[in-house]
């Protein structure tokens, strides 16, 4: 046994590199390191990956803009470009553990440079900025069964001239979903651009390719590639299958039937395809009609499954130890009797309404839905699941690094600042007092949008959804409306509630209490998503109230809209109403856009923070009409 130990270990380095050369997956090429030193030292510790795109300059992926020295590729020196970015899914299943035993983690990383990592939540693009407190420094690897379940790509935007992008530049940035594709020696990648559209570029080419699938206005929820074609589906359920090659899309013979769900996935199960359809109940006008169903966590979700030889979607109950995993950035599927921890016959999800204030904790908005009991819950209140949403830091032992990029010089501690080159943005170390919010507002000026679209959200919310105008500007629509109670008793009492602000009660957020509600009152947000508090800067410029006691109708409601030195620019209502049918109901209603290069860069995350701050005010609201 020594002596065949031995004769292993002294194979020839050039043989070693070969052997080192095939293995596909990092686990596998540290395991590989590990066997000895010889075989340590006769590779690289960096893995070196298959994929060529990670190492290269993608083109900037939008056609050309009349003026604009970014996407023509036949332009000396283009502004912009972008990178891939390619993130792992691990499984950890810990060696030592009682046959009875299920704990596993599910754990997600980012590989930016080489030798260093990013961690991220498992269930979003989120980096996480702090571990857990009981998250150990340092993780063995040695002590896990480890196996990658797969990969998530994504567009890294980076100016290779240091200059800010404008205002029309920043559509384009808001990408959201990048798969990538290989059909045999050919790499490429397929997205969904910001306003729904499709558009694929090949390893090679200068230019990313439209995709023109027949409509006059596209809008796709996801798209897969499956068995070397791509599928598409869009907003309406309407699904159309596009050819590599030649780039025709067709659309599918037989729609979804049924499929009647807010946002639509697909997901690939051992070889099969299936459909996703979710549907989030708080955000339409019929929760009373769902509301039966789904009575505590109002997301319900039906799955449909493809087909081939028939071209069609046939509704499926039960998946058997199939686990469906799906969220805006990647899909994929797990076996519950492969895979122990797991839940089967559910589909694991991100969701708003499972939101809490700890909203830094990773999987902090997980929830499963079971498909035998159809019931949706958050990922902790299942008993007996045993999968931890955690980070992971691989390579042996290795000590965890956070990213402090975003870390800002203690100088300013406990004084506002205006930093110019970010177009006046009002940033606080402590929590912003009464002066300090003064002082904001005297700076700030007036309104930073147009004012032609003032008073906008006085309309409702289908008609500002259909505004080509709104639309042409950049501005983007975000809308909830919730049923919080019934009768004139709690009308009124929601009345109250937005008249002393309570929909902005939290520890994170809050308006001063005692800012009168009138048309011309300025007033300042002030938020701490990250380390320094923000105070951004309104102006209410309505005040509605109507009344019918005849019909016992009744309705109140103010618009806000933002001045010079807001992270964003435009315009929201909080409204409280009490309709015909004698239900209340609490309605946001707001369309925005980028105010400067901070909230450009980071649009996609304010946009999931609008969908959480709808949900938790509609808490706040319930929790004063409870009291």
């Amino acid at each position: 046994m020594e002596s065949d130990t031995g004769q292993w270990s002294h194979l020839p380095k050039d043989l070693l590199a070969k052997i080192a050369g095939r293995l596909d997956t990092r686990i596998d090429f540290l395991r590989f390191r590990g066997v000895c030193s010889s075989w340590m030292s006769s590779v690289s510790p960096t893995f070196p990956s298959k994929n060529p795109l990670l190492s290269l300059k993608i083109p900037y992926p939008i056609d050309s803009i009349a003026n604009l020295n970014i996407s023509d590729p036949d332009t000396p020196n283009p502004r912009v470009s972008f990178s891939l970015i390619e993130s792992t899914l691990y499984y950890l299943q810990p060696l030592r553990q009682t046959p009875d035993s299920k704990e596993a983690l599910l754990v997600k990383l980012e590989e930016p440079k080489p030798e260093k990592v990013r961690l991220m939540d498992t269930f979003s693009r989120r980096a996480i900025q702090h571990l857990p407190k009981n998250f150990p420094k340092v993780l063995n690897t040695l002590d896990f069964r480890v196996r990658e379940v797969g990969k998530t790509y994504g567009l890294r935007f980076f100016d290779v001239r240091g200059k800010p992008i404008t205002r029309f530049e920043f559509k384009s940035i808001l990408i959201k979903k990048v798969i990538m594709f290989s059909k045999g020696d050919e790499y490429g990648l397929m997205m969904i651009r910001f306003r729904g559209g499709l558009a694929l570029w090949r390893l090679g080419e200068k230019k990313w390719s439209l995709i023109d699938d027949g409509a006059e206005k596209s809008h796709f929820d996801d798209v897969i590639y499956y068995k070397g074609r791509f599928y598409a589906i869009d907003y309406i359920g309407r699904i159309v299958v596009i050819d590599v090659d030649s780039l025709k899309a067709t659309e599918l013979a037989s729609p979804v039937h049924g499929s009647r769900g807010n946002h639509r996935h697909f997901v690939e199960s051992f070889g099969e395809l299936f459909l996703v359809d979710k549907y989030v109940v708080t955000f339409c006008n019929n929760y009373s009609d769902i509301v039966s169903v789904v009575p505590d966590y109002p997301v319900h979700f039906e799955v449909f499954k493809f087909i081939e030889e028939e071209q069609k979607w046939d509704w499926v109950s039960d998946i058997g130890d199939r686990v469906l995993f799906v969220d805006d950035d990647r899909t994929f599927s797990l076996s519950s009797t492969d895979f122990p921890g797991f839940k089967g016959n559910c589909v694991y999800f991100t969701e708003y309404c499972f939101c809490e204030e700890d909203y830094d904790r990773p999987g902090f908005e997980a929830g499963i839905f079971d498909l035998e009991q159809r019931i949706a819950r958050p990922l902790s209140a299942f008993p007996g699941q045993h999968i931890k949403s955690q980070v992971w830091v691989w390579r042996g032992k290795i000590r965890t690094e956070l990213n402090s990029s975003s870390r800002l010089n203690s100088s300013v501690k406990g004084e506002v600042f205006v930093c110019k080159s970010l177009k006046m943005v009002f940033l606080l170390w402590s929590r912003p007092s009464p002066q300090k919010q003064k002082a904001c507002l005297e700076k700030s000026g007036g309104i930073n949008y147009d004012s032609k679209y003032k008073g906008f959200t006085t309309k409702p919310a289908s008609q500002l959804k259909e505004d080509k105008e709104l639309s042409e500007a950049g501005f983007f629509i975000n809308h909830a409306r919730i049923l919080v109670g019934s009768g004139l008793d709690t009308y009124e009492k929601g009345k109250v509630a937005l008249e002393n602000w309570r929909h902005f009660a939290f520890d994170w957020a809050f308006v001063d209490p005692t800012t009168p509600i009138r048309k011309g009152v300025k007033f300042c947000v002030c938020t701490k998503t990250f380390l320094p508090w923000t105070m951004m800067p309104l102006e209410v410029v309505y005040v509605d109230e109507k009344k019918n006691a005849n019909k016992a109708i009744a309705s109140f409601g103010f618009g806000s809209g933002t001045l010079h030195g807001h992270l964003l620019a435009g315009e929201e209502r909080f409204s409280i109403e009490l309709d015909e049918n004698d239900q209340v109901w609490y309605e946001v209603l707001s369309f925005s856009k980028p105010g400067n290069i901070l909230s450009v860069l980071g649009y996609p995350y304010v946009q999931s923070m609008q969908k959480r701050f709808a949900h938790l005010s509609t808490n706040a609201v319930l929790k004063h009409l409870s009291a």
